[in-house]
C-alpha cells in the first residue's frame, strides 16, 4: 500500500518502538486536522473564521440548586487546528462574582490547546458587551450578569425573566 504523509508505518521500516508509532501517529492526526480545514474553507468559499463546533454535550447549566456556579456537561468538540478534543467528566466553574454598577456578560468556553473549561469576564458596561473568547476558544456559553444577583439559573428556567433578579445562561453552542 503505498504512503505520501506521514509516511510509511514504523512497522513497515522495521521500528516496532512505541515512541516512534506514537510521533507517526501524532503527524497523522496533524495531517487530517490540516485536511479538514482545508475542506472547510473550500466548502464555506474562503470563509476565515475558524470553523469550532460542538461535537457531542458541552452544556453549560446551572447547579441543580441554582448559586453563582455553572456546570460545563461532558461532551467532545472542535477548534480548527486543535486536536478534536472530548471532556469526559462535568466540571463545575469557580464562584462568578455579581455586577457592582452594571449588568456584565461571561463567557464559558473551552480552550482547544489545554481542553479545559475556560471563564472569561466581561466588563460591567451599558450596553453590555459578551466577553471576549480567543480564536483558539469553543464559546459555550455566555452568563448573563444582574447587579446584586444571588444565583445563575437556566435561560429556560421561570426565573430567568429579564425583570428577576437572578442571572442566566445563554447557549451559544454552534452543533
Amino acid at each position: 500500500m503505498p504512503f505520501s504523509f506521514p509516511g510509511p508505518p514504523p512497522i513497515d521500516n522495521g521500528d516496532m518502538s512505541a515512541a516512534s508509532h506514537k510521533t507517526w501517529l501524532e503527524n497523522f492526526l496533524i495531517a487530517v486536522q490540516r485536511l479538514q480545514a482545508i475542506c472547510w474553507f473550500g466548502i464555506s468559499g474562503g470563509d476565515t473564521k475558524p470553523p469550532t463546533y460542538v461535537i457531542a454535550g458541552l452544556n453549560a447549566l446551572a447547579q441543580g440548586t441554582p448559586n453563582m456556579t455553572v456546570q460545563v456537561q461532558a461532551g467532545a468538540g472542535f477548534v480548527q487546528f486543535c486536536p478534536v478534543f472530548q471532556l469526559a467528566a462535568a466540571s463545575t466553574s469557580p464562584a462568578w462574582t455579581a455586577p457592582v454598577s452594571a449588568a456584565r456578560i461571561d463567557a464559558v468556553w473551552l480552550d482547544g490547546y489545554t481542553m479545559t473549561p475556560q471563564y472569561s469576564l466581561g466588563s460591567e458596561s451599558t450596553p453590555t458587551v459578551p466577553a471576549s473568547v480567543p480564536v483558539n476558544g469553543l464559546l459555550l456559553a455566555h452568563i448573563h450578569h444582574k447587579v446584586g444577583e444571588t444565583a445563575i439559573v437556566n435561560a429556560n428556567s421561570s426565573n430567568a425573566d429579564p425583570g428577576g433578579s437572578n442571572g442566566w445562561i445563554e447557549d451559544v453552542r454552534v452543533l
